[in-house]
């Protein structure tokens, strides 16, 4: 586990030499694809069902701690 970011970075390299430049322009839609996705279900789908399921209002009880 020690070495594995270094592991990782020269697969980045050695992809990166191999396939050029373009590999990493894919590889960051990639990532800002599932980060999108991440941030609506998270704000998206988790909110709703919290409403939905328990009948808690989000934004009324966000700061009151009773």
């Amino acid at each position: 586990m020690k070495i594995a970011p270094y592991a990782v970075a020269c697969l980045l390299f050695s992809n990166t030499a191999s396939f050029g430049l373009d590999l990493l322009a894919a590889l960051a839609w990639f990532i800002v694809t599932v980060l999108t996705g991440l941030a609506l279900h998270m704000f998206g789908v988790y909110f709703l069902s919290v409403y939905f399921l328990s009948r808690i209002s989000i934004s009324s009880s966000a700061g009151s701690r009773r």
